[in-house]
């Protein structure tokens, strides 16, 4: 024992757990695509898409309208718009507004403007985003409906605001004034903006430009009728505008010869003279990564500082995070000089301002004991005030507490809710598999997993190994080990290297010395030294096999 009361070889082993989990971060080679998997992988994928179909198909014959959907999504062609039709006449208020955008767009459907309306209006009165903006686009253009600007504006504002879309917000800038419409069609408020702009009114040529860019009522809009506007609102100082018009010039193209980061450089700060924070934050990260001139960290902390100072909470957490850190964010150590008591400070200000990201840090400040006293009951509020506020990092964070009952209440059911609202697919397949807070089910569980899979995000390796689990457990699809470790093997995880050392270790005619073989290839895959093992060869694949146990439970458990 050692004097700390830990047995000889501990500290071995988490060394060889820190080195599996950088490696985990590192470079790890991505899985295939589905279609360039190669063989037994290949086939279990088949073979569970297959399950979960036959899974779905089974619900929808029993009058499932969220099960008819799903095949929908997964149909092409004849085969989907009948599916959705099903479930749409059912009652599902996310099919209704598929039917609405497919037959006013006469995408996998024959363009029929009385059927879009009608899945519109039943669609929108459930409360379909897509069913609404269909309906809203209607009243805005007046096809099937009288052109009323007032009543697209009401729907328009039940959206959710997307950040790539910028007409519909200034949509309602131009077309409110004391909370009434300016104009009773969009047509008119068109001719309105068109005069107002020819006169040199800034946010008239912005509200112009957004809507030709994004061809939002206008047909033959685009980037090139889109750009003059453009120019226009930004010779007129609009912060909003210069900063875009940067953007142009920083990407090239779409009217302009080639980039030219000079100019974008330029327009970039002149917005953030303003006080522009997207500008500000645009221009130190151009500062911070030299992607429109010199690498100067100096000048990026003189704007960040400079924002912060003004009031910004963006700058401010900004500024918090690298004077906690001494870096920005993918940068390397040593950048900035540390300044913890004034990044505190910093998040204090944001988080009180209601800046989500701020309310997430002071939760897990509060969370890690740094650097205040460990308190978890209140690093939960903040983590909750941050995930109501849109924040997925908070609901993640504060999931894993409700989970654990890390000081709260476990629960479950909101764990589940909140993984689900973060659109963290992994977590909500191991939440059916498993039964935590939400009723068992294998065939959603696969389905998360695929879906996971499908996305090609950096978990997507993380997914062929929990449906290589689904294999070898014999979950949803039946049990056949062999395809799980092919699984496992085209995952180019560490995971699924452990997975496969432990399912060499069970075989039946395995000798000590072949099951020693299959944990050292995983530890050599891990670079570096190698571990101090026990001299042993039996002590030495004891000492294996819980290493290779307590990563795969930190696996399960998602906290590597």
């Amino acid at each position: 024992m050692r004097h700390d009361g830990r047995p000889a070889g501990y500290y071995s082993l988490v060394k060889l757990l820190v080195r599996a989990v950088l490696a985990m971060m590192l470079a790890v080679p991505s899985p295939a695509l589905a279609s360039e998997a190669p063989g037994r992988a290949q086939e279990a994928l088949q073979m569970a898409r297959q399950a979960v179909r036959q899974y779905y198909e089974a619900q929808a014959a029993k009058g499932d309208a969220a099960a008819a959907r799903w095949l929908g999504d997964h149909e092409h062609g004849a085969a989907s718009l009948s599916w959705y039709r099903k479930a749409a006449e059912q009652g599902d208020a996310e099919a209704q507004g598929e039917l609405a955008w497919r037959y006013d767009r006469g995408e996998d459907a024959p363009r029929d403007e009385a059927a879009a309306l009608a899945w519109a209006r039943r669609g929108a009165a459930a409360g379909d985003e897509t069913a609404i903006e269909v309906l809203a686009e209607r009243y805005r253009d007046g096809r099937g409906v009288p052109a009323d600007l007032g009543r697209a504006l009401d729907l328009y504002a039940r959206l959710e605001t997307d950040p790539d879309e910028e007409a519909i917000p200034a949509l309602r800038e131009a077309g409110l004034a004391g909370g009434k419409p300016v104009a009773p069609t969009f047509a008119l408020l068109l001719q309105r903006l068109q005069a107002d702009a020819a006169a040199g009114a800034a946010r008239a040529n912005w509200a112009l430009y957004t809507f030709h860019r994004e061809e939002f009522g206008i047909p033959d809009g685009g980037a090139l009728a889109a750009l003059p506007y453009l120019r226009r609102a930004a010779e007129s100082r609009d912060p909003q505008a210069m900063t875009a018009l940067g953007g142009w010039y920083a990407a090239g193209g779409a009217g302009l010869a080639s980039a030219d980061p000079h100019a974008a450089l330029a327009w970039f700060r002149e917005a953030a003279l303003t006080g522009y924070s997207p500008a500000i934050g645009t221009l130190v990260g151009a500062y911070e990564t030299g992607s429109l001139a010199a690498r100067d960290p100096a000048k990026a902390m003189e704007w960040l500082r400079r924002g912060a100072m003004a009031g910004d909470p963006e700058a401010q957490v900004a500024l918090a995070e690298r004077l906690g850190t001494g870096t920005y964010p993918g940068g390397p150590p040593g950048v900035y000089a540390m300044d913890a008591e004034e990044a505190l400070l910093l998040v204090n200000k944001a988080s009180r301002a209601g800046n989500a990201h701020a309310m997430f840090l002071q939760g897990l400040y509060n969370l890690d004991g740094t650097p205040f006293a460990r308190n978890p009951a209140l690093a939960a509020e903040w983590l909750q005030k941050a995930a109501n506020a849109g924040h997925e990092g908070a609901m993640v964070a504060l999931a894993e507490m409700l989970e654990a009952g890390r000081g709260v209440k476990a629960d479950q059911a909101k764990a589940f809710a909140l993984y689900r609202d973060a659109g963290m697919l992994l977590r909500q397949g191991r939440a059916y598999r498993d039964g935590r807070g939400v009723t068992a089910n294998a065939h959603l569980a696969l389905d998360c997993f695929l879906a996971e899979f499908d996305r090609q995000h950096p978990t997507a390796s993380e997914a062929m190994v929990w449906l290589g689990r689904m294999f070898e457990q014999g979950r949803g699809v039946g049990q056949d080990a062999a395809l799980g470790l092919a699984l496992y093997e085209e995952s180019h995880s560490l995971a699924g290297a452990w997975l496969r050392a432990q399912y060499e270790d069970r075989l039946p005619g395995a000798t000590l010395q072949s099951r020693l073989a299959a944990y050292r290839a995983v530890a050599d895959e891990l670079g570096g030294p190698p571990p101090a093992l026990p001299a042993d060869p039996a002590a030495a694949l004891a000492w294996f096999r819980k290493a290779a146990q307590e990563y795969l439970d930190r696996f399960e458990d998602g906290t590597l």
